[in-house]
């Protein structure tokens, strides 16, 4: 730790990082470019049911609906190692301290919606 900020403290967002652990994800049936056996390596949600994941030797933007919950019949697959994601945001207070945080809960007004 480098510095703390009081609760209600404005601070300026400089730039963000995911930090990720992908999770593997086994095509139990073939669907649209996906084979039975195929394994796909899921990375970052990028919002409204898009991933990036890495498949056949590159990353894509897919919207894929992982239902690892309960895949049934119409179940793509299952996911064998979930994906873990960390949020790290740069900030810098109004005194000019700047550090990283992994815990972007803590602030309101993160992007354009408030």
């Amino acid at each position: 730790m480098i510095g703390s900020a009081q609760k209600g403290t404005t601070v300026k967002a400089l730039t963000g990082e995911v930090h990720t652990k992908p999770g593997k994800f086994i095509v139990t049936r073939d669907v649209t470019t996906f084979r039975r056996g195929d394994i796909i390596w899921v990375y970052t949600y990028l919002g409204e049911g898009a991933f990036k994941i890495w498949h056949r030797g590159k990353f894509v933007e897919y919207e894929i609906d992982f239902n690892y919950l309960n895949p049934g019949p119409d179940g793509l697959g299952y996911f064998d190692i979930m994906p873990k994601s960390v949020w790290w945001v740069k900030i810098r207070t109004p005194a000019g301290l700047e550090g990283w945080t992994n815990q972007p809960e803590n602030f309101s007004n993160k992007d354009a919606c408030g």
